[in-house]
């Protein structure tokens, strides 16, 4: 009797850890069709140890060409405009690359002012634990997720 409720208490920890623990793993980036036509970069970037400035610093200095940080490891780069695809998928094991977060930043048409952390409206920062797939929609005034 003793062994079939160790087993069974084992069994239990074994699917709250499996199904309790949801990690990031997809991030859908979504254009607004008011964006139709605009060309839109976007860079999709384990945010680590290595380059946790990315939560922090100007979004006007990241999107700098030659921007040392921009040029960091695991950086995903999606280009939206004419021809491409309104939706584009990035899949990573995040937490495996040693993520904590995901942010996401944009390079939007327009004139923004460069404001800390997700105040900026072409930033935002995805804990990795939030869920396993977000959706990131663009549009004229930012970004907002989902």
């Amino acid at each position: 009797m003793r062994i079939k409720s160790s087993f069974q208490l084992l069994a239990c920890a074994a699917i709250v850890v499996l199904t309790g623990c949801t990690t990031l793993k997809t991030v859908n980036v979504q254009e607004d069709a008011s964006l139709a036509g605009a060309s839109v970069t976007v860079d999709v970037i384990p945010v680590t140890a290595k380059n946790g400035n990315v939560e922090t610093c100007s979004v006007r200095d990241y999107w700098r060409p030659g921007s040392p940080l921009r040029q960091s490891a695991g950086v995903t780069t999606l280009r939206f405009g004419a021809g491409q695809p309104s939706t584009q998928t990035v899949t990573k094991s995040w937490q495996s690359m040693g993520a904590t977060k995901v942010a996401v930043l944009a390079d939007l048409p327009g004139v923004f002012q460069d404001m800390p952390g997700d105040s900026d409206p072409r930033r935002k920062t995805i804990p990795v634990g939030k869920s396993a797939t977000v959706t990131v929609r663009l549009s004229p005034s930012g970004i907002s997720v989902e």
